[in-house]
């Protein structure tokens, strides 16, 4: 795996994914709604990223009674983890997304 490298002396804060996504859904739990990665058709289909009630999740993954996902039952689907993020105000404007391979590289 490459990793890659940030300036030291860049302005924002680098949080990780799964660090972020965490943080949006303990925000979430107060309007029982969680945020989850959808991979394959069903990403190609909602986003990599959608918002649901919680109660639902049985349906998302195929267990539920009510049948699969339909775009009515999805509050947000995006491809964009780091937008969402700002609009639920997970994200403070002096931090950024970055991927899990960046390290610190100071020159």
């Amino acid at each position: 795996m490459s990793k890659k490298s940030i300036d030291v002396g860049s302005n924002k804060v680098p949080v990780k994914e799964r660090a972020l996504i965490a943080r949006m859904n303990r925000l979430l739990k107060e309007e029982d709604r969680r945020v989850f990665t959808l991979t394959g058709k069903a990403a190609d289909e909602f986003g990599r990223y959608i918002v649901v009630p919680i109660p639902s999740f049985a349906d998302v993954v195929g267990w539920g009674r009510r049948g699969p996902v339909t775009s009515s039952r999805i509050d947000t689907g995006t491809n964009d983890l780091e937008e969402l993020a700002r609009e639920l105000g997970a994200l403070a404007e002096g931090e950024e997304l970055r991927d899990d391979g960046w390290e610190v590289r100071q020159e």
